[in-house]
């Protein structure tokens, strides 16, 4: 994969996936369900055995067949693959942090949690896995220690072209309610902050088209949310839950080989 090249991760395979729970207790009202319900703020909990450690296996849904999906097109000769995983986390309320400072085993990866309860990060895997089943082990924790997972991504990612100058990755928009008194003084009331950012491509090569027109039909058609990562390497947590605020994302042909595609990403706060 290219270095720092920007993600789509928008397929994630632990959705509506059977699991099974074979060490540690599942938190009641917190199913590990949870991991993948796109929402942070209804994280996923279970309780570590008395030796600090939980496990849960999935069973991920069959293979694709060539042609059965829209536009003609069957992933890695009908299956899935994993490129990408995410231990999410919401920026913002602390309901949505995760448990850090334990060490996650997945799909042949050992992730040692540093980073901040409060960033989500994303972790490539060297070379794409191919798998039916998925087993998360977390070990680390204390005896019977309670641990929250707001949201793990298991699955393919559209890697895409490096972006287009002037892009901004750090674009934060403030909403702040402003009161004027008598005085001429000005009172503002900030409520939220959020990331507002628009990636562009002025070149999406051919071998991209059916896989985003895929994703625009089965994401951003219905408003569903899905993870953007524009550097993944340098900056892996710069990992944002977002949204496509717009009705539509045109994707237009440039020439008979290539076309641009645009997005304006809100964050899913």
């Amino acid at each position: 994969m290219t270095q720092d090249a920007p993600m789509i991760l928008w397929h994630n395979l632990l959705a509506g996936a059977a699991y099974t729970v074979d060490i540690g207790t599942e938190e009641a009202g917190r199913p590990m369900s949870n991991v993948a319900n796109l929402d942070t703020l209804r994280p996923a909990q279970i309780t570590a055995d008395p030796s600090g450690v939980a496990q849960v296996t999935w069973t991920l849904p069959g293979s694709i067949g060539y042609g059965v999906e829209p536009f003609g097109f069957g992933p890695w000769g009908g299956q899935w693959p994993i490129e990408a995983i995410v231990l999410g986390a919401n920026r913002h309320q602390s309901a949505g942090f995760r448990t850090p400072g334990l060490t996650w085993e997945i799909a042949g990866l050992t992730i040692q949690d540093i980073w901040p309860d409060n960033t989500a990060v994303i972790v490539k895997p060297s070379a794409p896995v191919m798998t039916s089943t998925v087993t998360l082990k977390i070990t680390g924790a204390a005896a019977g220690q309670l641990i929250t997972i707001p949201e793990l991504y298991v699955g393919p990612a559209i890697t895409m072209p490096h972006l287009d100058y002037g892009y901004d990755p750090y674009h934060e928009v403030a909403n702040a309610p402003s009161f004027k008194t008598e005085s001429g003084r000005e009172y503002l009331a900030v409520r939220y902050r959020r990331l507002e950012v628009s990636p562009r491509w002025s070149v999406a090569p051919s071998r991209l088209w059916a896989m985003l027109d895929y994703f625009r039909e089965q994401v951003l058609e219905v408003r569903k949310v899905f993870w953007w990562a524009w550097s993944p390497d340098s900056h892996p947590t710069e990992v944002y839950l977002t949204r496509h605020n717009q009705p539509a994302a045109g994707m237009p042909w440039r020439s008979s080989v290539h076309r641009s595609f645009d997005l304006r990403l809100v964050e899913a706060v």
